[in-house]
This record gives structure tokens, C-alpha cells and sequence, in this order.
């Protein structure tokens, strides 16, 4: 994936509110919610906690890991780009990245495996608010369409990767670690929608073979968060099953950050809490799952360069073989979005290709909540109404986009 940048990714200096924001307001306030909900943790937790949101308020030196997990040697070369500098002066996707992997070192994570966001997570599965879009989905099967009118496929699928765009708004990152009701009335302001041709060409992938690793048509899917986004993918995940007849392969998290970002554990416990259920129609969809998970037609791929601040472009080779072979790679979410793009602030108008700027076989689909200033392939003319409609459309999470990358 060679590529040769012409923009510089956003910074957390005064050049952008939002970043800068990130640092000094929105980790801090994820910190204080971390230490709320472990209240167990030694003094020594607690007092590096409070250390790392005392020093990125103040602006402090980005310090590197000290511990001995299996990837700080991986980490401290990528710190070194950054090395001297505070934590209000450097490239955001990097800090921010980088500040959970510290939080992680601090919570002594990698010697106890105690997730530090596990009760943050678990209070969603436990008020029962996670479910809602496996039962929207089970609704919107048990209708069909107007009456006397069966829905085609196109239909089915645009509204089952609407309800996964969607979902996206379930984001405990973006909340700094306050829950989020996300069981209300879904918004309808797409900034891009490239539905048809996506559309198009999942229809083209319909009736993959066993195998369609090696001929091109197994579809990967990107996660993003676990809880009720999760719970979008998952009916996301069984209608492709069921409509297209093709394999899939769910990219997670190798371990936590970002507060609710997906790992292999969230998902089992995500099933396992679906399994008991009090309505049938959860409990089935977990059933459904599981059992595709058995049998191989959906495969986890749980990778540690999806938790690091690495860009698509230098992705290394057993990711980019892995989503160069798909039918068709589908992102969610905010994170994977400005991966893609190198974080920029790219000027109105500029095409997806020009942003993303590396070669890819499959095409991409990203499924979005806009939740920061990087956008690409949206018209000047667009962007210009939503900034006079809205200033803040770019990071308030009420819009959101279908985009489709084709190389």
C-alpha cells in the first residue's frame, strides 16, 4: 500500500478544538469514569491514572511505556515520532491511540488481564438497552414491506447496513465513558450515500462458494464498538448470511481501547448475556450466530494493528493480503474512517481516492457516525450548507454517511 501524503493528519494544538478537546476534557473525563467503576484498583492504579489526566491537562511530555507487555518494543518506535513533545502538540490520531495503550500500562492490564472498561461495557448488557436493533431487525422481517409487497434484497440490505451505520452512535469514547441511549428515533441525514452501488455489489458476491476466500467473495467486516453497535453488526452479519450466502470475517480488537471498541471477549460475553434474553428474537439471532461461528462461516480475526496508530496505507502484509482477498471490506465507525484517510482535514470536495491514498483490490464500504473533522468525497456545495445549517455537523454524531471506495 504505497502512498505519498500531501496533508498533514490533525493535531491536538489549537488548530482543531475537537482534538485538542480529546486531550484535555474528554480522556480526563474517561479516566475519572475508569476509576469510578473499578474502585478496587490499588492505590498505585489510581495514582498513575490520576498522573496520565493530570499531564495531559497541563500539557505534559508523552512519556513511553515502561512495561514489559509483548508489543512495547513495537510502541516506543512508533513513539519516537513523537518523543519531547506534550500531549497538546502532536498529531491526535497518534495520541489518542497511544493514551490507551498507556492507560492500559497504568491499569496493569497485560500482567492481570482485568479489562479497566469492563464495567462500562457491562452496564449496557445488563439494562438490556444493547438488544434494540436485534429486535428492530427481527421487526422489520416480521413486517416485510408495504403490505402485499415483498421487499427485494436491495431493500433488506440497505436496511440492515443503515442499522449498522447507525449503531455506530453507541460510542463510550466519544461520551467520555458516559452511558448512551441510543434506543430512540434513528436520524435520517446521510452526507453521502453511495447505497446503490454498494448495493450492486454485494448482489454481485450472492451464493459464494466454500471458497470464496480464494476467489474473492467472502466479506469482512471491520468492528468497531461492542454493546447495541455490536448488536447492529450481529443482524448486519446474519443477513448477509442469509440473503447473499456468503462467508465473513469479523476484524476485532486484539485487546481493549477506546473504551468500547470490540474484542473477542466482548463478543462471547455479548452472546452469552443475547443467550439468556428474555424475548425469543435475541435469543435466536445469538443461536443463529453461534452457530455460524461453529461451523466457520463467520471467522474472527482479532489483529493488535487495529489498536495501534497506524494508518490503512501502512497496514503490514498479513492485513493487507487479508482485505486485498475479500469480496468486499466493510468499516465501521469513526476510527476506522480517519485510518483510512490519514486523519486529515481534507478540503471540501477532495474524492475518497485522493484521501485514502493507497491501492487496494476490494472495495471498501465505510458505515459511519460523524464524530470528527475527517471527510473526504463530499461536495463542496455539501459541505457548505451543513456548515451553514450546523456548524458542529462534523463532530455532534447526528450524521452520518455510506461511502464506497472502489480502486
Amino acid at each position: 500500500m504505497n502512498h505519498i501524503l500531501s496533508h498533514q493528519p490533525i493535531k491536538t494544538d489549537s488548530s482543531n478544538r475537537f482534538a485538542s478537546n480529546t486531550m484535555t476534557e474528554r480522556f480526563p473525563r474517561i479516566i475519572h469514569s475508569i476509576l469510578q467503576a473499578n474502585p478496587t484498583y490499588p492505590g498505585r492504579v489510581q495514582k498513575r491514572l490520576e498522573e496520565l489526566s493530570r499531564k495531559m491537562v497541563e500539557n505534559g511530555e508523552i512519556p513511553p511505556l515502561v512495561d514489559s507487555a509483548f508489543d512495547q518494543d513495537q510502541w516506543n518506535c512508533l513513539y519516537r515520532s513523537c518523543q519531547g513533545q506534550g500531549w497538546q502538540e502532536t498529531e491526535w490520531f497518534f495520541a489518542e491511540t497511544y493514551a490507551y495503550r498507556l492507560l492500559l500500562e497504568a491499569c496493569e492490564y497485560f500482567s492481570t488481564l482485568k479489562d479497566p472498561f469492563g464495567p462500562l461495557k457491562e452496564r449496557e448488557l445488563e439494562q438490556g438497552t444493547a438488544f434494540w436493533p436485534l429486535l428492530a431487525e427481527a421487526e422489520t422481517r416480521k413486517n416485510g414491506g408495504a403490505p402485499g409487497t415483498p421487499r427485494s434484497l436491495k431493500e433488506e440490505l440497505l436496511q440492515a447496513l443503515l442499522l449498522s451505520l447507525w449503531g455506530n452512535r453507541a460510542d463510550l469514547s466519544f461520551s467520555g465513558g458516559t452511558a448512551l441511549d441510543t434506543t430512540g428515533e434513528i436520524p435520517e441525514t446521510l452526507v453521502a450515500q453511495d447505497d446503490q452501488p454498494a448495493l450492486d455489489h454485494l448482489l454481485g458476491l450472492q451464493g459464494a462458494s466454500e471458497e470464496a476466500e480464494s476467489s474473492g467473495r467472502e466479506i469482512h467486516l471491520v468492528l468497531d464498538n461492542t454493546g447495541s453497535e455490536l448488536a447492529a453488526d450481529v443482524a448486519l452479519s446474519l443477513t448477509l448470511r442469509r440473503l447473499l450466502k456468503v462467508p465473513l470475517v469479523l476484524h476485532l480488537k486484539l485487546y481493549p481501547t477506546y473504551v468500547s471498541d470490540t474484542t473477542v471477549a466482548d463478543l462471547h460475553r455479548f452472546l452469552d448475556v443475547a443467550a439468556t434474553h428474555p424475548r425469543e428474537e435475541v435469543r435466536s439471532r445469538a443461536s443463529a450466530f453461534g452457530a455460524a461461528l461453529k461451523e466457520g462461516a463467520i471467522r474472527l480475526a482479532p489483529d493488535d494493528f487495529w489498536c495501534q496508530p497506524l494508518f490503512l496505507a501502512d497496514a503490514p502484509p498479513r492485513i493487507t493480503r487479508a482485505l486485498d482477498r475479500a469480496g468486499m471490506v466493510i468499516f465501521k465507525g469513526d476510527l476506522n474512517y480517519r485510518r483510512a484517510m490519514h486523519d486529515t482535514i481534507w478540503p471540501p470536495g477532495t474524492p475518497l481516492a485522493e484521501a485514502i491514498r493507497c491501492r487496494h483490490e476490494a472495495p471498501w464500504l465505510f458505515l459511519r457516525t460523524i464524530k470528527s473533522d475527517c471527510l473526504a468525497g463530499v461536495s463542496r456545495e455539501r459541505c457548505q450548507a451543513l456548515q451553514a445549517e450546523d456548524p458542529s455537523w462534523r463532530t455532534s454524531g447526528t450524521r452520518g454517511l455510506l461511502q464506497l471506495a472502489s480502486d
